[in-house]
């Protein structure tokens, strides 16, 4: 197992996900998964100068259920996931979902949250997380400069995501069709 880069909040330290289920799931061939990431996060590893804030993104295409789960984690950055087929248990937040595809779910680096209850069923799912170097609510958002947005669109996401505690979102098609890019990127 990797080491896991931790951080601390005034009361509690946290560490980040290692994925080590999901990795031995993708050796085992129990599952299709492809991804770039950094650190102890799976996947082919992304250039160190390369949209550095990208921690991780990748997708998983489970067809059958499987005998594992991402147990309660956090991660270094906002996380955003989309469910394209199938349905995935999902918790955060103190509460328990079962997220339909044209869902996302979406995770800030201080919350503690669940993949699998305990374990994931068939289904394809698509994640991002970027680091906005956060690790408290309070502290000011950076949002990396290749992000490409106004000032006022990034101003309204980090609104969005900073006052919204709502951890599962209904998507929309173009949300959809930018995670179908994101999946054929990596």
């Amino acid at each position: 197992m990797e080491s896991r880069r931790s951080f601390r909040t005034d009361r509690e330290l946290f560490h980040a996900d290692t994925c080590e289920s999901l990795k031995a799931a993708a050796r085992s061939g129990a599952l299709r998964m492809a991804a770039v990431g950094r650190g102890s996060y799976p996947g082919t590893r992304l250039p160190a100068r390369d949209m550095r804030e990208v921690c991780m993104a990748g997708f998983w295409d489970a067809p059958a259920d499987q005998e594992w789960g991402l147990d309660w984690h956090c991660n270094e950055g906002i996380e955003i996931g989309y469910v394209s087929a199938g349905r995935l248990p999902f918790a955060a937040g103190g509460r328990s979902f079962v997220v339909d595809p044209g869902h996302l779910t979406v995770t800030r680096p201080w919350q503690r949250h669940r993949v699998g209850n305990p374990n994931v069923p068939a289904c394809r799912y698509s994640w991002i997380i970027v680091d906005v170097g956060v690790r408290r609510p309070n502290q000011p958002w950076r949002w990396p400069s290749w992000l490409l947005s106004s000032k006022a669109g990034l101003k309204r996401l980090t609104g969005m995501l900073r006052q919204n505690d709502e951890p599962v979102w209904k998507a929309d098609k173009e949300i959809a069709a930018c995670f179908r890019k994101l999946d054929d990127t990596v």
